[in-house]
């Protein structure tokens, strides 16, 4: 909502607002200047065991603008999802280290694809 003020007064009320659906209700999850409808982007990601790979969607055509991959940063923690699960039980310190290996390989992706688009995919 502060956000919002400002835009729609500096901008004569053309304003652009993202909503989500979630948990049976409409939230609007961002606000911006002007009529961005034409620029609507997703991410898909395939969260594989041994590869994550992400694409950037346009969400009006369907079209993938780009796609990148990299090699799960949780593989060495262990080669198969049973070892890693395990390793997670061992010790809650294990399944943060987990966590941190996939935030940092998703960022990884989320920056290539930014460079490679020009498109703040973050």
């Amino acid at each position: 909502m502060r956000k919002l003020h400002p835009l729609y007064r500096e901008d004569d009320f053309d304003i652009t607002a993202t909503l989500l659906y979630r948990d049976n209700d409409w939230v609007m999850i961002d606000v911006e200047s002007g009529d961005t409808r034409q620029h609507h982007c997703g991410l898909a990601v395939d969260y594989g065991s041994t590869t994550i790979v992400m694409e950037l969607v346009n969400m009006n055509s369907d079209a993938v603008i780009d796609q990148v991959k990299a090699v799960n940063g949780q593989a060495v923690y262990g080669t198969d999802i049973l070892t890693r699960i395990t390793f997670a039980m061992e010790d809650l310190a294990n399944a943060k280290q987990l966590q941190k290996a996939t935030v940092k390989t998703f960022d990884s992706l989320l920056e290539q694809l930014t460079e490679n688009t020009g498109i703040h995919a973050a």
